[in-house]
């Protein structure tokens, strides 16, 4: 028998009620998974996802939770497939995307992952201010070792950092390894041009 705390097992022991009168309904099923995550036993989160798709094989959102816990598990294949699946389920939904191009990232298949942030930053205009997605889409191309790509990329979102945003340090961060590529896609003397003339339109929108 496995050893929870006290606050564990009280929400398990209530989950387990839920589950007794209802064990077809997915969210009970959510439920205990998010609670053993919350215990460090993503084994079993995984399990009680498999155990409510057992029920409900049409249920989306199971399909993203077990797929969330398997990069979680460093098993990002198998999470590929599972949030192939809940994307079929629950459409073209941020966080199923998300997690399904992160997937195809840690497997290696940088090109297929490209393609998603590419389709995200297009798909959800609201969320293209989130740093993160040019972020991965930016390590993507240095992984293909199209680095002058990535270069742009980051330049294009560096310069447009401002004094008091909520993702500066993000920013930054992706200015700067956008110039360690400027620097190993270009080489020679043109290198600290392209790097001055990026420094400058940073200064320009700070002052």
């Amino acid at each position: 028998m496995e050893n929870f705390t006290p606050e564990v097992q009280q929400l398990l022991d209530a989950n387990a009620e839920a589950l007794y009168w209802e064990p077809d309904h997915e969210m009970h099923w959510l439920k205990r998974a998010q609670i053993l995550a919350s215990a460090q036993r993503i084994d079993l989160a995984v399990e009680a996802c498999s155990q409510g798709l057992a029920r409900q094989n049409h249920c989306g959102h199971l399909f993203l939770a077990r797929g969330h816990y398997y990069i979680n598990l460093g098993r990002p294949q198998e999470a590929a497939a599972d949030l192939a699946r809940a994307r079929v389920l629950l459409g073209e939904n941020w966080q199923v995307m998300y997690h399904l191009a992160l997937a195809h990232y840690l497997s290696g298949e940088y090109q297929y992952a490209e393609g998603l942030y590419r389709y995200m930053i297009t798909l959800f205009p609201t969320e293209t201010e989130h740093v993160s997605l040019y972020n991965w889409l930016w390590a993507c191309l240095v992984h293909q070792g199209r680095l002058e790509e990535a270069a742009v990329v980051s330049a294009s979102v560096g310069s447009s950092w401002e004094p008091g945003d909520d993702v500066a340090y993000h920013r930054v961060q992706l200015f700067v390894s956008g110039r360690i590529s400027l620097e190993e896609a270009l080489g020679g003397p043109g290198v600290q041009k392209q790097i001055n003339s990026i420094t400058e339109s940073i200064t320009i929108i700070n002052m």
